[in-house]
């Protein structure tokens, strides 16, 4: 992850028919996102999530390195409401796999898109690469953990 945590990483979650997507939080977790897989639980967002699953989800899990890096704000300073805006804007109500990304060119709603603000993405590329823009910072996208 080169970018703190504005929506690095990500987590595309299968079709509903697969069952692959019984453990958010154990994918999550075994990719290396342990800190967002808590937030996600402990927030209830979790359950946002999973409700979102059978219209299709793509989540931008960020690593727990990416937690740890310079600039990274103090998430125990956030209100409840900040949190859930945050963890929503890192998930797409709709599959999204990399392909998709890479030849996008509007902008994404997000989750959080219809909540207090306008929590739009937009996308870029580089080679093979693919970058998220916020409007506060561009995010590349490391890894995909599901692809289905």
């Amino acid at each position: 992850i080169n970018a703190p945590i504005i929506a690095p990483g990500i987590l595309t979650a299968p079709s509903p028919s697969s069952g692959g997507l019984s453990n958010i939080t154990g994918l999550l977790e075994k990719a290396g996102c342990k800190t967002f897989a808590g937030l996600l639980v402990s927030s209830g967002v979790l359950k946002t999530y999973v409700s979102t699953v059978e219209k299709g989800l793509t989540v931008f899990a960020p690593s727990d390195e990416a937690f740890k890096a310079k600039g990274v704000p103090d998430l125990t300073k956030l209100t409840q409401a900040e949190v859930v805006s945050l963890l929503e804007y890192h998930a797409l109500a709709e599959y999204k796999p990399k392909g998709s990304l890479k030849t996008n060119k509007d902008a994404i709603s997000t989750l959080a898109t219809n909540g207090a603000g306008k929590y739009d993405l937009t996308t870029s590329t580089s080679g093979d690469e693919v970058i998220l823009h916020t409007g506060v910072g561009p995010s590349r996208l490391a890894d995909t953990v599901v692809d289905e």
